[in-house]
């Protein structure tokens, strides 16, 4: 049975357009969405502004649509991708390879099940390392492929192990 929804179609309706959610799409075509809160988005900020920082030769995304080939969609919160690594163009609404670092920040709806299969997901996809950042700033370091949590990041070492938003 196909999709009832791509991320194309998605994308391209307008009723969609302004939803005040983050969006994903399921294997079988459903939509997801996920509430945040103000606070969310500012560790985003955080996070993108101390990548651009200390990783200047890659891309950031916020919020990157990374697409499978079976149709499922899933959104990290921060992506940092080495330069000449994505292959994408202004007209592509999803990346078809995952960035080299996914970050999640972890919102009180997420679950251990949820990040584990998101970690898979991204891995399978070429993603080298996978970090979730909780609702107090505590960074957590894995590399995507096994699971393994990292004291600090190999891609980034000096990226902090907390998040202070001052």
């Amino acid at each position: 049975m196909p999709p009832i929804l791509t991320w194309s179609k998605i994308c391209a309706d307008r009723s969609l357009r302004d939803l005040p959610f983050k969006v994903e799409l399921t294997p079988r075509g459903i939509l997801e969405m996920s509430p945040a809160r103000p606070r969310h988005g500012e560790y985003q900020g955080k996070i993108t502004s101390i990548l651009s920082q200390l990783l200047p030769e890659g891309r950031i995304i916020p919020e990157c649509p990374v697409e499978s080939p079976e149709g499922e969609v899933r959104v990290p919160d921060v992506a940092w991708i080495k330069r000449g690594r994505e292959r994408y163009n202004a007209t592509e609404t999803a990346m078809t390879i995952a960035p080299d670092i996914c970050v999640e920040v972890l919102s009180f709806s997420n679950t251990p099940e949820e990040m584990i299969h998101k970690r898979e997901f991204y891995a399978a996809l070429g993603c080298h390392e996978f970090w979730t950042c909780t609702e107090t700033g505590a960074v957590t370091f894995m590399q995507a492929a096994t699971g393994e949590t990292l004291a600090a990041s190999a891609v980034c070492p000096a990226f902090p192990s907390t998040i202070d938003l001052g």
